[in-house]
């Protein structure tokens, strides 16, 4: 390949995975963001309002993944687009399940003291 034509012109080898990772990163950004707001802010912000909070991470990582589907769509990238919509409908169903986990592993193995 001559080094003046464009890579875009390059086949990408797994466009799909691609596309299915990428959701994955968004999510993962947008709890850190949320943590990290949670941290910065003060006890008159982090203790109100808290499931309006956890629903707007929720839509606002939605609403990411959705601009970059149609980002894709636009460059007539349909695998890579496809990759993006399955790792949207998947990637917050296996963090739940894993938050899931999490919480019934602490259950389990808590102490509890009977007054």
């Amino acid at each position: 390949m001559d080094r003046s034509e464009p890579e875009a012109l390059e086949p990408a080898r797994h466009p799909f995975g691609i596309g299915f990772l990428q959701p994955l990163g968004i999510d993962l950004l947008i709890i850190a963001l949320f943590v990290a707001f949670q941290l910065v802010a003060g006890p008159h912000v982090r203790d109100h309002h808290y499931a309006l909070q956890v629903e707007g991470a929720f839509i606002l990582a939605l609403l990411a993944s959705l601009g970059l589907w149609r980002r894709y769509l636009r460059q007539g990238r349909r695998r890579r687009a496809a990759g993006v919509v399955a790792g949207t409908v998947v990637w917050p169903i296996v963090m739940g399940v894993l938050f899931l986990a999490l919480v019934l592993y602490a259950l389990a193995h808590a102490e509890f003291v009977v007054p």
